[in-house]
């Protein structure tokens, strides 16, 4: 209502001159509007001259910014940091480990052929002397049942029955003891496989090793050897303002 009757002032007194100004009813409002005119010249005055200090204050202000920003930066050791970040970036991207392997399963491919092939045999040869062994086994149980039965049939004086049982018990007992020798050939000849796959495969390691030295010969690390670590810094050293000696202690 106010803003209302102010536009009705100032359009009386533009159009009614100073009778109308002199009007009581209008004279009031006709020195609000008049304040308020007064009011926005100086307000407007004062937002020019504070943009003018403040333009001119900025670059002193970023000056002072920038200058405290690098002190502390410098403080807080921020540019070891972020040179450790860097390369620890460079580590998890760095192909060679990757290739390293590679070069390695290469190289140890024909060496893993043959470790297969004696292992194959290996383990036949034990499977061989295990049957070979429980055959004898088997052979020496039947011997002595026989062997026994002959020396019943000679203390009852019967020599027909002696000849023949202890015939059949001295064969058994003669196989036993072939398949006996037999079953330890076999172990001999498996444990013999055995050290030769052991060699073998100590060989492939060596030419893997030289292999994967060649496509890493700073024997830098996969990335999933680098995830549990961090470059962050301790949160310590920023909460208390400490310097960063704490990074070179001990390097004296």
């Amino acid at each position: 209502m106010r803003a209302f009757l102010l536009v009705l002032a100032l359009a009386h007194a533009a159009t009614g001159g100073a009778e109308m100004r002199a009007n009581p009813a209008v004279q009031k409002y006709y020195k609000w509007t008049q304040q308020l005119l007064q009011d926005a010249k100086e307000a407007r005055a004062a937002a020019a001259m504070y943009e003018k200090m403040t333009r001119e204050a900025v670059p002193e202000v970023t000056k002072d910014v920038a200058k405290r920003a690098y002190t502390n930066m410098l403080r807080s050791g921020v540019k070891k940091w972020a040179r450790a970040a860097w390369d620890f970036e460079k580590k998890l991207v760095d192909p060679r480990p990757e290739k390293a392997a590679e070069a390695a399963a290469k190289a140890f491919g024909p060496w893993q052929k043959d470790i297969d092939s004696y292992t194959k045999a290996q383990s036949e040869y034990d499977g061989a002397a295990q049957l070979y062994a429980l055959r004898v086994e088997a052979d020496q149980a039947s011997a002595n049942k026989i062997m026994t039965q002959a020396h019943q049939a000679a203390m009852e004086g019967d020599s027909e029955t002696w000849k023949e049982l202890s015939g059949q018990a001295t064969i058994l007992a003669k196989q036993a003891e072939g398949f006996a020798a037999t079953a330890k050939e076999y172990h001999g000849m498996a444990h013999k496989l055995r050290n030769a796959a052991i060699a073998l495969q100590g060989d492939g390691g060596k030419a893997a090793a030289l292999a994967a030295w060649g496509a890493n010969p700073m024997n830098e690390l996969p990335p999933e050897y680098l995830y549990p670590f961090t470059v962050a810094p301790p949160i310590a050293l920023v909460e208390t303002g400490a310097t960063h000696s704490l990074l070179t202690k001990g390097k004296k």
